[in-house]
């Protein structure tokens, strides 16, 4: 069995990424792993047709959602027993990508993520972010999906 020494989790504050935290936090306490806890804010004007014109300037509104996340992301870090060692951070961009680029950038031996399980036209629509980290993923991705209710 391999050496997991770092965990992702990339959070978007739902039911199923909080599933996956719960999963993740049971590994980090079985391996002695750290934990990382990663929001990525989606880039509105990277998405737009026309960058600036769909939505206002970025740096108008941006500090505000990083500190949201932040804040969120502290909360949830306080759930988290101490024993384990947390490490916060918010990104921006696209949430496969800037899952897999920090993923790579922190040497993660795992990626623990929820997945919302859309089917036929929202996910063709909207795609699938675990499905995009796990085709790009340096290292192996657990995903967690929500029970059927």
């Amino acid at each position: 069995m391999p050496l997991i020494r770092r965990v992702v989790v990339p959070v978007d504050f739902s039911p199923s990424s909080q599933l996956a935290v719960n999963y993740a936090v049971d590994l980090a306490r079985q391996y002695g792993a750290e934990l990382h806890l990663l929001h990525v804010l989606l880039d509105l004007d990277a998405i737009a047709a026309e960058p600036g014109v769909a939505f206002a300037p970025i740096d108008e509104w941006m500090p505000q959602l990083v500190k949201l996340a932040e804040k969120k992301l502290a909360e949830l870090a306080g759930t988290i027993p101490v024993t384990i060692n947390v490490v916060k951070s918010v990104r921006d961009g696209s949430p496969a990508a800037e899952t897999v680029r920090y993923a790579t950038s922190e040497k993660a031996d795992l990626i623990v993520m929820g997945t919302h399980g859309r089917t036929g036209l929202k996910h063709i629509l909207l795609g699938s972010v675990a499905e995009n980290v796990i085709r790009h993923a340096d290292c192996p991705v657990l995903v967690v999906r929500q029970p059927a209710e």
